[in-house]
């Protein structure tokens, strides 16, 4: 157990440092900065909350065009739904099944695992405070801020929808809405949305065609885990890959308006920023 964990730490380790050295290669927003370390902090803070409000705006007020992606999201989860009894039965009667995929399975497994990217997230943050990089320290920002906003969406579809693990043998239309419990926390995959959503900021941030293969490749091999494991229908995956690239789109968007002529803070979007007794929730009309 030492063994592999301290091999997990190595690993992440080497990834740590090649991503940093890759972003280090992208400048397109850096600048020298003398602040002070607890003001940027804060900045940072303060634009962490208005991402997660913008979002928040992009949810509660769809436009045409966000209805097109929804419906064509939704048809993709329905369409997914279909096959999940033949794709679990498939998965399980596998012939690839073995030590090595058992193995295989168990590493991509811990990349959708909160702890894995969280530590990522502080990690390149802190290396960019640090070594005073702009642009490496707002990667770890968009990092913790699109974890934030698909975790909640995650947590609270599993929580609403209360669907049944494959492995309590159930069959994929068993649903007990509102139960905590993470039996029944099924739909969606809350690793791939994970998985997706480092995937996707780590992909717009480093821009380049091999790292997007790379760490979309990841992303969708911890779907598989998850299923290979018995934890999750085909459906669950796809649902938790789409909120993870919602996640990634609305904080890499948030992100653009800030350095276009359009301001994130336009008519119609609530802006969450922290204050010194509390946080205060502002509406922009």
């Amino acid at each position: 157990m030492l063994t592999h964990t301290y091999g997990a730490m190595k690993v992440l380790f080497s990834a740590i440092c090649l991503i940093t050295l890759c972003l280090r290669s992208v400048e397109l927003y850096a600048e020298d900065s003398t602040r002070a370390i607890p003001a940027v902090i804060w900045d940072d803070i303060s634009t962490a909350f208005s991402t997660v409000g913008y979002a928040g705006n992009r949810l509660v007020s769809v436009s045409d065009y966000d209805l097109v992606h929804l419906g064509i999201a939704s048809g993709m989860v329905i369409a997914s739904s279909f096959v999940d009894e033949s794709f679990r039965n498939d998965i399980i009667h596998t012939s690839m099944r073995g030590a090595s995929m058992d193995k295989f399975t168990d590493i991509v497994n811990k990349y959708g695992d909160l702890t894995a990217p969280a530590l990522l997230t502080v990690s390149i943050y802190g290396g960019g405070l640090l070594f005073d990089d702009e642009y490496v320290r707002t990667t770890g920002r968009m990092l913790g801020e699109a974890l934030i906003i698909g975790g909640t969406l995650t947590t609270f579809g599993k929580f609403a929808i209360g669907r049944a693990r494959p492995y309590l043998n159930e069959g994929s239309n068993s649903f007990s809405p509102f139960h905590w419990g993470d039996e029944r926390w099924a739909f969606p995959s809350g690793h791939t949305t994970v998985a997706f959503t480092v995937s996707g900021v780590l992909s717009a941030r480093i821009q380049r065609w091999w790292a997007t293969a790379g760490l979309y490749g990841l992303a969708a091999s911890t779907g598989f885990a998850r299923m290979y494991k018995d934890k999750h229908w085909f459906s669950d995956i796809v649902l938790g890959a789409i909120v993870g690239s919602f996640a990634t789109y609305t904080v890499v968007n948030a992100e653009n308006e800030r350095h276009s002529t359009h301001t994130i803070q336009h008519s119609g979007v609530w802006r969450i920023m922290p204050i010194q007794r509390g946080i205060a929730i502002t509406y922009i009309f």
